[in-house]
């Protein structure tokens, strides 16, 4: 509970610190520069010197923890899973660093890409949600959820959610939106994996 609240309280902070930069800067022209013209109008020199350097180090320790994440992601979760189970310390290692490099230059290429990063960060939580969302939910609740129905659930998702973002302007089915779409097509796609890729241990206790 108490992680909760200092979560939802993360949430509004930089909300209001945007709400006070443009109350002190109406002329200021890159909302990214509000924090950063903030702390050199308003602070002392090496007090604002202190402040930036603690959040370049938090962004930082941050993408460290991400880039080990999904590199321990690819290389154990997804190519000793289900390319090369019998893979040695000594390969997977060298897969993991292959992993590190490529996904470090990706998230380079994106950052340089978007426009913003109020659109990063609306690509990056739709994917989340999508790939996350329904495998998750529907393995709480089902047994019969498996790993390779998860895994195709995300994929469809996802792709659904990019072909529709980049290739439709965003526009969905209907009235939804290309992430809601995709979420929708996840779900689909792991009840169907119920019946077509269900957990063989489960079917083994029954």
């Amino acid at each position: 509970m108490l992680n909760g609240l200092v979560q939802f309280g993360f949430a509004f902070l930089p909300m209001i610190l945007g709400m006070c930069a443009f109350a002190a800067f109406p002329d200021l022209k890159n909302a990214e520069l509000a924090l950063p013209t903030a702390m050199k109008e308003l602070m002392p020199f090496g007090v604002a010197a202190l402040a930036l350097a603690a959040i370049f180090a938090a962004e930082v320790s941050t993408a460290d923890a991400v880039l080990y994440m999904l590199s321990s992601s690819i290389s154990n979760d997804l190519y000793k899973t289900f390319f090369r189970p019998d893979i040695s310390d000594k390969e997977l290692l060298k897969v993991s660093r292959v992993a590190t490099l490529v996904c470090g230059l990706l998230g380079v290429l994106f950052a340089l890409w978007m426009p913003n990063i109020i659109t990063a960060l609306q690509i990056f939580y739709s994917l989340m949600t999508v790939s996350i969302g329904a495998p998750f939910l529907v393995g709480l609740f089902c047994d019969k959820a498996s790993t390779k129905g998860a895994f195709i659930s995300a994929i469809a998702g996802v792709s659904t959610t990019l072909i529709l973002q980049f290739g439709n302007a965003g526009k969905g089915l209907w009235i939804l939106n290309a992430s809601s779409t995709g979420t929708v097509v996840a779900v689909i796609v792991m009840f169907a994996s119920l019946y077509l890729f269900p957990n063989k241990k489960v079917l083994q206790k029954a």
